[in-house]
């Protein structure tokens, strides 16, 4: 995810592609786009990133501290981290046809999904 930042940024210098006019160096004529495709690729690739990461990231931190086994959360979290990873490389960097794209982020998506599931049937089981 951090990446995704720099990879923008080297995207809008690369294409000269720059969403505020304070962004374009002094004694150019400001002109500011918002419809480069490599740029916009970059920012959707690292819109999609926010808005999945970060669940991922929270309900794996829910799921080991629920208590599961150790080699199934081991081999969730890193299939997931690898789906996830895939994902943004086949959005962002080497654009792939689908299903590359779908297959890696409903891989991602049922290790959530497995992963809300197993919690809440252990935190039932406390109640």
């Amino acid at each position: 995810m951090l990446c995704m930042s720099l990879l923008t940024a080297r995207q809008r210098m690369k294409t000269k592609t720059f969403a505020n006019p304070e962004d374009l160096r002094m004694g150019r004529t400001p002109e500011v786009r918002f419809n480069d495709a490599n740029v916009e690729r970059m920012r959707r690739a690292h819109r999609n990133d926010l808005e999945n990461v970060l669940p991922f990231l929270l309900m794996s931190l829910a799921y080991v501290a629920s208590g599961p086994h150790p080699l199934t959360a081991k081999l969730l979290l890193r299939i997931g981290a690898t789906a996830r990873l895939l994902h943004t490389i086949v959005y962002a960097c080497v654009p792939l046809p689908q299903p590359a794209r779908i297959l890696s982020f409903f891989i991602t998506f049922g290790i959530v999904g497995f992963e809300a599931v197993y919690v809440i049937i252990r935190f039932i089981k406390y109640i």
